[in-house]
């Protein structure tokens, strides 16, 4: 409409807004005029970005927002991510018929390499640029710069790698992850290759400290690039899990003290004989030498009391904690404690949770 459109305020770089002063032509401005916005327009990376124009007569009211003549404002950009991250997480499970030293391998035997789940990132195929080209990961991120970090309990359990055929068997293509000092956490710099198929995060059992139940989340470090059109937050995925089959119960208070006769009571409801184990923790100076009545079996069916005093002998101290693990599942197997006062005849009796 041979228009002269001048900036009058706003418009320098990171602002978010602009006056334009719009002097009309000989034609004037019709509602059906469109205004075609050429300059580049940066956009906040997340949700939905929107524009909106108000029409006033004068630059003092377009300054002062007052009496406009029209208004309009819609969204012009859906904002997505570049790069989509796919964890398929699985649930290993402790093997209470090994002291939870190893794992079940879901056939009945054990195995001492646990299967956490599998990890892979992909371009997100409904990303595009401005020209509507289709977005890859290097308009996002540097792929040989992703750093991997697992976290759950104490992770001193095991060593921990990702296997890229997927299912933690391939010793040729192992990437190790690296226990830190802390032992809390493990992690990886560097990984390639999970672009181009799904990678398991795997862990291998020691043999010597017990494995806790627990959940393992990944903490995935992207380093974006210069240019970045869809950058990449760094993001954490829960990754897999770790359960325990049979039964554990935490008794912390056990006393071997002259004057009380302390039992644990077991009960087995199973359909079959239960072997039981019995370990200790005691305060600092304290030491103890489990018992012949620290291990047997429960017969199916049946009660079986032992004496704390056949269970463990404590020097240092007269009261130790105790954990229980019976080789049988949860809901057939109770757990107790009964306490009876020498003295005047008195009893407690504490029920355990698994």
């Amino acid at each position: 409409v041979a228009a002269t459109v001048e900036v009058a305020q706003g418009g320098a770089d990171e602002s978010e807004f602009v006056i334009f002063d719009l002097t009309a032509g000989a034609l004037g401005v019709a509602q059906t005029d469109l205004v075609n916005m050429t300059a580049p327009v940066a956009l906040p990376f997340s949700g939905t970005a929107s524009v909106a124009m108000t029409v006033y007569e004068t630059l003092t009211q377009a300054v002062n927002e007052q009496e406009s003549l029209y208004s309009i404002s819609g969204s012009f950009a859906t904002l997505t991510t570049g790069v989509l991250v796919t964890t398929v997480a699985e649930g290993a499970v402790a093997e209470v018929s090994e002291d939870f030293l190893a794992f079940s391998d879901g056939a009945g035997g054990t195995t001492d390499t646990g299967n956490f789940g599998t990890i892979q990132y992909a371009a997100n195929p409904v990303a595009v640029e401005a020209d509507d080209t289709a977005v890859v990961t290097a308009d996002s991120i540097t792929d040989a710069d992703l750093t991997i970090t697992l976290g759950g309990l104490d992770m001193g359990w095991g060593t921990y790698f990702l296997d890229a055929d997927g299912n933690c068997d391939d010793v040729a293509n192992r990437t190790a992850i690296a226990l830190a000092t802390d032992e809390l956490s493990a992690s990886v710099a560097n990984v390639v290759g999970i672009d181009a198929t799904p990678h398991a995060i795997c862990a291998i059992a020691g043999g010597t400290e017990e494995i806790p139940e627990s959940t393992l989340t990944a903490d995935l470090e992207w380093t974006t690039v210069a240019t970045a059109v869809a950058p990449l937050a760094d993001t954490s995925d829960v990754v897999g899990s770790i359960t325990r089959n049979g039964t554990t119960v935490q008794i912390p208070y056990l006393t071997t003290f002259e004057d009380y006769n302390q039992r644990i009571v077991l009960v087995n409801r199973h359909s079959q004989d239960a072997d039981y184990t019995i370990t200790f923790r005691g305060e600092d100076g304290v030491t103890w030498t489990a018992g012949e009545k620290a291990t047997g079996e429960i017969p199916q069916g049946e009660v079986l009391s032992v004496r704390a005093r056949d269970v463990v002998t404590i020097t240092g101290a007269t009261r130790i904690a105790a954990t229980v693990t019976v080789v049988a599942p949860s809901a057939v197997v109770d757990v107790a404690t009964n306490q009876v006062n020498l003295s005047d005849g008195s009893t407690d009796t504490v029920v355990y949770t698994p």
